[in-house]
């Protein structure tokens, strides 16, 4: 905060003082490396300035790490894990394909 501090005067607007803000942290982001488009995000979700677009991502980023968590420690050589994972293949194909049917029938 103290190097976006100094640069903030007086006379700015709200949108200079968003920009200012935003251009801080997408560049302090891409010093992170690791997890740097998820921290964007992140931040930009807290701040309420998610487009559409990035809100979608959001949710993509955050739906995968849901998964990694959950089948952590499965997989390798563990053949209950293979079958846990295979099943919930087949739960994400069977959504996918109850979405598009659900879209269709939408327009």
């Amino acid at each position: 905060m103290n190097k976006i501090g100094g640069r903030i005067m007086p006379v700015m607007n709200d949108a200079e003082l968003d920009t200012l803000i935003m251009s801080h942290y997408i560049s302090e982001s891409q010093t992170l490396t690791r997890d740097a488009e998820a921290n964007l995000l992140k931040f930009k979700e807290l701040i309420g300035k998610l487009t559409k677009d990035e809100a979608a991502r959001w949710e993509s980023i955050k739906e995968t790490f849901r998964k990694n968590q959950k089948f952590l420690h499965t997989g390798g050589d563990n053949p209950m894990g293979q079958v846990v994972l295979g099943m919930d293949s087949i739960n994400e194909g069977l959504t996918g394909i109850a979405k598009a049917l659900g879209d269709r029938h939408k327009t």
